[in-house]
């Protein structure tokens, strides 16, 4: 299921344009290494941005996906709160 789906076209100096194309997809911590990899493998993804508690799962689910070439993960810092934003 798509959350987003978003393209920018942005001009270069040279009249040419360089095209990114977007697509978030949602999961969670719930989800199993089944599932997760079920939803991405369908999305193609080829870079994912997740939270320290999501990485061992995409680390293990990450030899069936071969679109999937860069992999960040932020941790929190301590004491740090992602509530009311």
């Amino acid at each position: 299921m798509s959350i987003a789906d978003a393209k920018y076209e942005c001009p270069q100096t040279d009249d040419r344009f360089a095209r990114v194309e977007v697509r978030i997809r949602a999961t969670n911590t719930r989800l199993s290494e089944r599932e997760l990899a079920a939803i991405l493998g369908h999305a193609e993804i080829s870079a994912m941005f997740t939270s320290a508690p999501m990485l061992a799962n995409v680390e293990a689910v990450r030899g069936g996906l071969p679109s999937l070439t860069a992999i960040s993960a932020r941790t929190a810092k301590a004491g740090a709160s992602n509530r009311g934003r």
